[in-house]
């Protein structure tokens, strides 16, 4: 969670030097109405919600809805663009049409919906995992941008990466066993480590979604060129991985 980093404000103040885009993703518990100037300096702020109350507490723990509800309505109070990020699990499958149209009511910039992967602490969790038949219709209910996004004529990733707080490089957050490089060698030497991957190399190819689906997620498809079985399922594939 960012906003537990004690430098915080000082690195927010530092932002309008940089002509990037900023936003700040956040799971929204520890906003005030006090942050709401130093907030400002963001573009947006992706608020992680997980569900309705039940659901999304069952993920995340007691009282953190509330929480996380009053960090939203203080950041559009303020007028700052809010987005959404939610994880499709077990425990949300039953009120996605409730929660559907309460955040239509949010006036989001864009809802990002996924299915996630059986890694880290989801792995020790079962009872929050849906197979990809189950979680993926769900990811048709996102809203202002695509399940995976890339440009064309490569895989997902080509656009961006991540960079740990220990200084790690990585093709995006879910690949903290495979860092790229490190910050103390510069950004662009561990960039260029990345390779852009073609979709007309990947394993799906040919396939008459493709031009959608894009290949989804490389993570999920655990090897560099397999299939990701929730875009597969959500296109009405079968995915055979290897």
């Amino acid at each position: 969670e960012p906003l537990l980093y004690p430098d915080l404000r000082a690195l927010i103040n530092a932002l309008p030097r940089f002509s990037v885009r900023k936003v700040l993703l956040t799971n929204g518990t520890l906003i005030r109405k006090q942050d709401v100037s130093m907030l400002s300096h963001f573009d947006e702020i992706q608020f992680s919600l997980d569900g309705l109350k039940g659901g999304h507490e069952a993920l995340r723990g007691p009282w953190t809805f509330d929480q996380t509800v009053r960090g939203i309505e203080i950041v559009r109070e303020k007028g700052i663009s809010i987005s959404i990020a939610t994880m499709v699990h077990r425990h949300n499958l039953k009120k996605f049409d409730r929660l559907a149209k309460w955040i239509e009511g949010l006036e989001p910039t864009e809802w990002n919906i996924d299915v996630p992967c059986a890694t880290g602490r989801l792995s020790e969790n079962p009872e929050f995992w849906v197979t990809p038949e189950e979680g993926a219709p769900f990811l048709r209910y996102a809203t202002g941008g695509s399940y995976h996004g890339t440009d064309e004529p490569f895989a997902c990733g080509y656009h961006l990466c991540t960079v740990t707080a220990e200084g790690d490089v990585l093709k995006c957050g879910f690949y903290t066993e495979e860092p790229l490089g490190s910050l103390q060698d510069g950004l662009e030497v561990a960039w260029k480590q990345s390779k852009p991957l073609p979709i007309s190399q990947l394993e799906c190819d040919p396939c008459p979604s493709l031009s959608d689906c894009k290949g989804g997620c490389r993570f999920r498809a655990l090897s560099l060129k397999g299939k990701d079985p929730v875009m597969c399922a959500l296109y009405g594939h079968k995915a055979t991985q290897t």
